[in-house]
Formats: C-alpha cells, sequence, structure tokens
C-alpha cells in the first residue's frame, strides 16, 4: 500500500472478515460503546478548542511546561513531541524516582515554568504524589500556585478534580468515553503539544488520514493475525528512525495493555497474544540481531523506516583508503542499507516481516501513525473477542499499592498485611 504519509507493505492477504470489523470499529457497532470515543478524536475538535482558550490564559513568561503524568497521560505527548522537535521546551516527568525527580525539579526556574498534573481517572498515586511534591515547593517559594498548575482530568468527583476545585487551578477535560491510552488526540496531547507549537490542525488532520487506510490496518492485523496462529509469541517494532523511539514505548503500552487479558468478554480463557519489543536501528542490530537470527523461532517482525533517516550529505572526500567504503555514500544511506540488509536475512531464514514507510517527519505522519496503531490494536482485540479497552493486571496492582498507602478500601490487599 501506498500513501501521503506511509507506506506499509507486506505479502500476507488479508482476510476478508477483518475489513467488517474494522468497519463497525469505526462507526462504533461495538460493546463496550463507553470506549470507542477516541474514534471520533480527529474530526471532534472540541478538545482543540477548550485548549485554545486555555492558552490565552498562560503567562508569556512561563517559558517551561512541564507534564506530571505517567503512561497514557503522558507517553502519547511526550512520542509526538521527541518526533516533530518544536521549538518550544516541554518536560515531562513520567517516573517517580525520587532522586531523579528532585534533581529535575531544582534545576528549573518555578517562576518560568507551568506544570499540568494530568490522570484521566483523577487517581493515580505517581501523579498525585508528584503533585503534592511540587505544591509543597510553590508553596514555601511564595509563588501563586493558580497560575503555575493546570490539571487536566474527567469531569467527575475525583481526588485530581477536588484539588482542582480547592485551590482554584485551570482545568482542562478528558472525555470519559475515551481510554488514558488511547488520549493522545484529546486535551491530554493537545495541551502540551500545543502549547510548544505543534498544529493540532495538522496532527489530527493526519489522523483522519489513517482512519481511512482501511486496507492498511486490515493488511497489518492479518499480518500479526498470522504471527499467533504460528505461535510467534513476541513482536518485535523495529525502528530505523530516532524520532520514533518515544513512539515505541506509546506502542509498547497500547499493546500489551490491549492485548494481553485472562478472559474474553464470553469469560471464557482469552487467546493468547504477543509481548511487544521496540527495537531501533541500527543500535539493536549489535544487540540483539543474534538472537533473531539464531535464537528460538518465535517472533514476527514489522520495520519502520523513514525517507529522511536514510538521507544525508553525501561525504565527498575520504582522508584514508580505509574509509573508501564511505566515498560518495552518507550514514543515512548505511542506516537504510542496514534495515534492508536485516529484513532480507530474516526472510532468507522465513522469519516473517513486514515494513512501514514512512514519508516525511512531521505532526500529519505522527498523527496517522498513532491512529494507525490504535486501529490495528482495536481490530486485533475484536478478532480474539476480547476487551482491548479495560487493564485488570493493572488495577490489581494499584490496588495493593493504595492499600498499603492506607486507603481503607484495599487495606486487605495491603503489602505489610500477612
Amino acid at each position: 500500500m501506498t500513501g501521503e504519509h506511509f507506506n506499509f507493505q507486506t505479502k500476507i492477504p488479508v482476510n476478508p472478515e477483518i475489513m467488517t470489523v474494522i468497519k463497525n470499529i469505526l462507526n462504533k457497532n461495538l460493546v463496550p460503546s463507553d470506549f470507542m470515543g477516541w474514534t471520533r478524536l480527529p474530526e471532534d475538535r472540541t478538545g482543540q478548542k477548550e485548549v485554545s482558550a486555555w492558552l490565552k490564559k498562560i503567562k508569556k513568561n512561563q517559558t517551561t511546561m512541564c507534564v506530571l503524568g505517567i503512561g497514557g497521560s503522558c507517553l502519547g505527548a511526550r512520542a509526538v513531541y521527541d518526533f516533530v522537535s518544536p521549538k518550544k521546551q516541554l518536560q515531562f516527568f513520567d517516573n517517580i524516582d525520587g532522586f531523579a525527580f528532585e534533581k529535575r525539579l531544582a534545576s528549573l526556574d518555578l517562576k518560568k515554568c507551568h506544570f499540568m498534573a494530568i490522570s484521566k481517572s483523577g487517581e493515580t498515586s505517581e501523579t498525585l504524589f508528584q503533585l503534592a511534591h511540587l505544591l509543597q515547593l510553590l508553596f514555601r517559594k511564595k509563588l501563586k500556585i493558580q497560575d503555575h498548575v493546570t490539571v487536566i482530568t474527567e469531569d467527575k468527583p475525583s481526588s485530581l478534580k477536588k484539588i482542582g476545585e480547592d485551590l482554584g487551578l485551570f482545568w482542562l477535560s478528558v472525555p470519559q468515553d475515551v481510554g488514558g491510552r488511547f488520549s493522545v488526540l484529546s486535551t491530554v496531547g493537545l495541551a502540551p503539544l500545543m502549547w510548544s507549537g505543534v498544529s493540532a490542525n495538522d496532527l489530527l488532520n493526519g489522523a483522519i488520514w489513517a482512519k481511512g487506510q482501511i486496507d492498511s490496518v486490515g493488511q497489518a492485523v492479518s499480518f500479526f493475525q498470522g504471527g499467533f496462529a504460528r505461535h510467534e509469541w513476541i513482536s518485535v517494532f523495529w525502528a530505523y528512525v530516532d524520532g520514533l523511539k518515544t513512539f515505541g514505548l506509546w506502542l509498547e503500552q497500547l499493546w500489551a495493555e490491549s492485548l494481553a487479558k485472562a478472559e474474553s468478554k464470553s469469560q471464557a480463557v482469552a487467546p493468547r497474544c504477543s509481548t511487544p519489543i521496540v527495537c531501533i536501528g541500527a543500535t539493536d542490530q549489535h544487540s540483539l540481531l543474534q538472537q533473531f537470527t539464531e535464537g528460538a523461532r518465535d517472533k514476527h517482525f514489522m520495520f519502520l523506516r523513514s525517507k529522511l533517516s536514510e538521507k544525508s550529505q553525501k561525504i565527498q572526500k575520504v582522508p584514508s583508503s580505509a574509509l573508501k567504503l564511505a566515498q560518495g555514500r552518507s550514514v543515512g544511506e548505511l542506516l537504510g542499507i542496514e534495515a534492508a540488509a536485516t529484513q532480507k536475512i530474516l526472510d532468507q531464514l522465513g522469519i516473517a516481516t513486514c515494513r512501514l514507510t514512512i514519508q516525511k517527519q512531521n505532526a500529519k505522519t505522527i498523527g496517522a501513525l498513532l491512529f494507525f496503531f490504535e486501529m490495528v490494536v482495536a481490530v486485533l482485540g475484536e478478532t480474539m473477542n476480547i476487551n482491548a479497552f479495560n487493564q485488570p493486571g493493572v488495577e490489581a496492582v494499584k490496588k495493593v499499592t493504595l492499600g498499603t498507602l492506607g486507603d481503607t478500601r484495599y487495606k486487605d490487599q495491603a503489602l505489610n498485611n500477612t
């Protein structure tokens, strides 16, 4: 398949039944429909308008925007930011390593910073703890917290919503029918990205384009279905594009949380899905390729490439005959050769591969990629008869954590409960 933003290539034929599933998803003819709001986000500019109004309230001297969030509240925006590389500075506080967190905060001029605390549920412990630490610091610095903090969460009772109301903070809403890991095209991603200078119109229009690529979605789903049928339980996404490193982290979460389920919709044992692994070329040719070529035949591969990454200034002169192979070539050209060589070797070994090649490195392209993979994962979930939009395994860990912190609802699950 060829297209404006990316080309997808595979030799696997499309299963006709998949096309029906795709159309059902786009028409939201599925249960649970409460989680299908992500399909309307490309055309729905409500979030964009809400963010535009909010941006007018941010003080001009606040030259650094910091995102307090984890998982779906952070990875999508960070994936776009790292891919597009806009001029204004975003910082993502996406973990709670105490040493690193305090060190990074200490390096900031808080007078020139604005912080976004993002949690769809409003109950994410990591984000609430980060926010508590920040508020304490702002109070100590005698800064007006209403000027420096925005909360982004659902419009329903929650800890984060209450904090925002109690302290009079800026608030942006998250649609209740959009799951966290599918929320990048809502205010969750648009707020930090629009502030940094990323065009929301371009991002959303790229997603609209991907929405029309149902043949490519069908081919990709058929490719992965074939791997599952062959009991290949590792899906390797090999990106020969530095700008897709963080996108790979977003994709790992989307894939793992959506497709690894214990129960099917009919409460039977759910079918097995693959574990996602994201590699970066050519770096991982020198760490994992040996495993991939001569290790267990339990993997299939999607190569992600970019025309821009495979072009750079040609080396016109070399000062030594030992560099003669570089004469008239470039580092980008070498990257493309290595990507093609790696795929060729895997193909010759009988290992299934496919390739997705992006055309440009801009907001439209990353918007297209985000929606394309959301579609692929959602369709795979339907073909497996699972709920791709919940995460009961994650919720179990949250309850143990909250019980240990003293939440009486889960005190029987606390770590110190013997």
